[in-house]
């Protein structure tokens, strides 16, 4: 493959540049010896002011990668992880599928550098990341049989399929349930939604007894 893209590198991820690399050189038809300095030319920031320190003319892929190996392999790329980790969110256009699998796959590579992360963390921070509006969020916490990560995986997954317009902030796509006005000593019923998955419960901040709510629909 000719013109086969050479991978980028920009200090973050390290393993994965690496693997890119390796797959880039079975595939690229380039001279062995132009491969390091291409390499180099398509790196960026701290890592390329490394690389152009080490006689990038004559730096081959293998001494290239030894050299980045002593700044960027293991520790380092672990605390990258993390760190990726931590901030990791759902995005506007990703679906609440793909979103749980890049979020297992984070869990994978940081338990491959054995971080442990209890359940419970895990289980509220993928509510959390999933980025939904704070109704929706409400429900799906509410839902969870147990706060542990399959549980909380299954909650998303019922209110993305219940309410695929789950970015919005309105929860029109939702049945509503309203709470009976005469059995309570508050002046206003509260709207809160009712699916397949559970109801939060809740009136201007005081927990509602089931047996207090009408269905509605």
């Amino acid at each position: 493959m000719k013109n086969a893209a050479i991978p980028k590198f920009d200090g973050t991820n390290y393993k994965r540049w690496k693997d890119l690399v390796r797959l880039w050189e079975k595939v690229t038809e380039m001279d062995d010896a132009k491969k390091g300095p291409a390499l180099i030319l398509h790196m960026s920031g701290s890592a390329q002011d490394i690389a152009l320190a080490a006689n990038p003319e004559g730096l081959t892929v293998d001494a290239l990668i030894k050299l980045l190996d002593n700044v960027y392999a293991e520790d380092n790329d672990l605390a990258l992880k993390c760190d990726e980790f931590d901030r990791l969110v759902r995005g506007k256009d990703q679906s609440m599928k793909e979103f749980i699998h890049v979020y297992e796959q984070k869990i994978k590579e940081l338990q491959a550098g054995k971080v442990e992360i209890p359940e419970i963390v895990l289980a509220t921070k993928i509510l959390r990341a999933a980025n939904l509006p704070m109704n929706h969020y409400l429900i799906v916490r509410s839902s969870c049989s147990e706060m542990k990560l399959q549980s909380a995986k299954e909650a998303l997954l019922r209110i993305s399929e219940k309410c695929p317009s789950s970015k919005t902030t309105t929860s029109d796509q939702l049945d509503f349930i309203q709470v009976k006005e005469e059995t309570l000593d508050f002046e206003h019923p509260t709207m809160m939604c009712d699916t397949d998955y559970g109801i939060h419960n809740t009136f201007y901040g005081h927990d509602v007894d089931r047996r207090d709510i009408l269905y509605s629909g």
